[in-house]
């Protein structure tokens, strides 16, 4: 499988997962908790885009892409501003810290779903 095919089913699943996740705690839990949820999702889906992108720009064979030291400057300045992102939505307080670390998990949830999907195709024996 190519990082095309991956990254476009990392993509579905996160959205997939954002949307019953928040769906659920729509219906289950309070709004601040649901928009923890949705909030720290769009925020770890952003960050996996730009990330994506990045790597992709360092791994480029062009070379106006591989300027590693605007590469370097754009990926602190990414982080400084994903710092003050959270810092502001954990200091003000409108939304609940348990939905915003599971909404900020789920890229991680994506990863470790694909990651079950490929060891199941493995052991079964199918390569797709």
């Amino acid at each position: 499988m190519n990082w095309k095919e991956v990254y476009d089913k990392l993509s579905t699943q996160n959205f997939i997962i954002l949307s019953m996740l928040g769906s659920v705690s729509f219906f289950f839990m309070d709004s601040r908790f649901t928009l923890g949820i949705i909030l720290g999702g769009i925020i770890s889906i952003g960050n996996f885009y730009m990330l994506q992108e990045s790597i992709a720009r360092i791994f480029s064979t062009e070379p106006d892409f591989r300027n590693k030291k605007k590469i370097m400057i754009k990926f602190y300045f990414r982080l400084v501003i994903l710092s003050i992102i959270i810092y502001i939505v954990i200091t003000i307080g409108f939304v609940d810290l348990v939905g915003f670390a599971i909404g900020l998990s789920i890229i991680l949830l994506s990863i470790f779903g694909l990651g079950i999907g490929a060891a199941r195709r493995i052991s079964s024996g199918r390569n797709r």
